[in-house]
């Protein structure tokens, strides 16, 4: 079977399904589009809940670079409460007052003044700020 536009195959045989061009399971709400320009995109109403795509990085001469974003929104205020970032080699956190952690196979780069200045403001196995040393509360 072949659509009136000629861009959507179904094989009844094989139940395999071709399509040419952008496929999205809704116009709105919650929905997957998959683009061949590289994305596939996950969404609720209008917050882009899941990206996986790539990006060119020309200084590390690589073409492509595949990622995973996955966000939190405010639904209120339409705004970025945290990020989760996936590329090969890292895992970067984010939330919306600018703390991030960033791993890697070399160590873990964070934002130091974002830590609590106070052990008793942190539960226990949470890292806090000792004057310039950063700390891990154990009991």
């Amino acid at each position: 079977m072949v659509s009136q536009t000629g861009n959507a195959y179904l094989n009844g045989k094989t139940g395999e399904v071709s399509i040419t061009g952008k496929f999205a399971t809704s116009s709105n709400e919650r929905r997957i589009v998959i683009d061949p320009a590289g994305y596939l995109r996950m969404y609720d109403g209008n917050f882009l809940i899941l990206d996986i795509n790539y990006e060119t990085d020309a200084s590390a001469n690589v073409t492509r670079i595949p990622f995973l974003i996955s966000r939190a929104y405010n639904k209120n205020t339409g705004s970025v409460i945290s990020e989760t970032k996936i590329v090969p080699g890292s895992v970067s956190v984010s939330d919306l007052s600018g703390a991030e952690v960033k791993i890697f196979p070399g160590g873990m780069i964070f934002n130091v003044d974002r830590f609590p200045s106070s052990v008793t403001s942190v539960g226990v196995g949470q890292v806090y700020r000792d004057g310039g040393a950063l700390r891990i509360k154990t009991s």
